[in-house]
């Protein structure tokens, strides 16, 4: 039986999501989730006081990552640094340091901000906006991102990045590959659209598939059961998602912090999402 300290531990301190603990720990996300309830363990953050709110604005950049949750006992990493991009404060002093090489390489570079991007290319573009809405990121120096442990992940990232005319770098942090670049048009544009605006432009111009895609292989998993699923603790995010689904043909329920394709869509879900990782 998995304890309540265990839970707290991977959950809030390491910012894991209940299927990522299942997948770890043997258990299914359901029977997690029962405990986590059972435990008193909240997973459901999504309210900030307004105390909360103006200590994480004055203080996020200048405090390191565990100093952070120390003033946060209650919420996930995850939760903190979504916030924090909200707020618009984005990176803490521990993340700047870390990113100090990438910053180097972005002064270089700097030119890079006036790249434009060719939209033309709406498979490409939309599967990068889904990679950024999921585990991705963005700052206002005009930069994108993204930190994972699966080198063709990085790799496919990366090409797609450079096919719209970004031209990306990579390296290794923390354990993770890692590939960045810089645009400001591009974040400008991809900050300002609101989630129907997402919704209209993937209609209408992009790929809503090529956009799930990128949401999958950046925040999702595939259920022991054969339900691939996306993660997220952003309810209006997980709206926009079921929307999506929706949309597509694809039955699909929000369960927790999770969109769940339903099993008997899983087929049709990777027929159309060529993934490079989590698949059958």
């Amino acid at each position: 039986m998995v304890s309540a300290e265990e839970l707290k531990r991977l959950y809030i301190r390491e910012g894991m999501t209940q299927g990522e603990i299942a997948d770890k720990l043997g258990y299914s996300q359901p029977y997690i989730s029962r405990k986590m309830s059972e435990y008193n363990i909240n997973s459901d953050y999504s309210f900030w006081a307004n105390d909360e709110v103006k200590f994480l604005k004055n203080n996020y950049r200048d405090m390191s990552r565990q100093e952070i949750l120390e003033s946060f006992p209650e919420r996930t990493w995850g939760a903190v640094k979504d916030k924090a991009r909200d707020l618009g404060v984005a990176m803490s002093a521990e993340e700047r340091r870390n990113s100090e090489e990438v910053l180097e390489l972005l002064r270089k570079n700097a030119q890079e901000n006036a790249i434009d991007i060719d939209f033309s290319l709406i498979e490409e573009v939309s599967y990068i906006i889904g990679v950024l809405d999921g585990d991705g990121y963005t700052d206002n120096n005009g930069t994108v991102g993204l930190e994972a442990k699966d080198s063709v992940f990085i790799r496919k990232f990366r090409d797609m990045l450079e096919h719209v005319g970004f031209n990306p770098s990579t390296g290794e942090r923390r354990g993770k590959k890692t590939v960045w670049a810089s645009s400001l048009k591009f974040t400008d544009w991809y900050e300002n659209l609101s989630d129907q605006d997402k919704i209209d432009w993937l209609r209408e111009e992009g790929s809503l598939w090529k956009y799930i895609e990128g949401q999958y292989e950046s925040d999702g998993n595939l259920h022991p059961s054969g339900s691939p699923r996306i993660c997220s603790y952003d309810e209006e995010e997980k709206k926009m998602v079921k929307e999506m689904f929706d949309i597509l043909g694809i039955q699909a329920t929000v369960q927790q912090n999770n969109v769940w394709v339903k099993k008997r869509h899983a087929e049709k879900f990777f027929n159309n999402v060529e993934s490079v990782i989590r698949t059958p």
